[in-house]
């Protein structure tokens, strides 16, 4: 399971004295220590050109908050490009969780073939990340796939 604390958070009016400041950060910091957001159970679904990945995400925290997980696709073997392929936005009271997740649009699997003009989805295996930013992702999921052209 992966968790990360998650905050952003704008004061109404700006500190204008240390004091406030000191005031505004002691909030700030109280807020931030309820809001904790897990992940869990990655799957991924093949069906032809159609790749889905599902998680479940779970407010751990004491406080209601907005969770943004992230699917990330590494892939084919080989390739070491991180593409960002789908999120999803979900509100969460505290020890509620539920189940996102992101259709991958097939041209995200696929490069560009100048010169048959059409895009090519390459065989080999792919994997599925999630997290809440690229540089923390925390569960994998792998799946294959056979190569196939796509319409231009």
């Amino acid at each position: 399971m992966n968790e990360f604390v998650y905050l952003w958070r704008r004061p109404q009016r700006p500190p204008q004295t240390p004091q406030q400041m000191q005031e505004w950060m002691r909030q700030t910091m109280d807020w931030i220590g309820g809001i904790k957001f897990a992940l869990s159970e990655l799957a991924v679904n093949v069906s032809g050109h159609t790749v889905t990945a599902k998680a479940t995400v779970r407010n751990s925290g004491d406080r209601a908050g907005t969770a943004v997980p992230q699917f990330y696709l590494t892939g084919p073997s080989g390739a070491n490009i991180l593409r960002l392929v789908g999120w999803d936005r979900v509100d969460l009271q505290p020890g509620e969780h539920r189940q996102v997740a992101a259709s991958i649009d097939p041209r995200l699997l696929a490069t560009f073939d100048e010169g048959a003009r059409r895009w090519r989805i390459p065989a080999g295996a792919y994997q599925v990340s999630v997290g809440f930013e690229s540089k923390h992702r925390g569960s994998n999921a792998t799946f294959e796939l056979q190569p196939a052209s796509l319409p231009p």
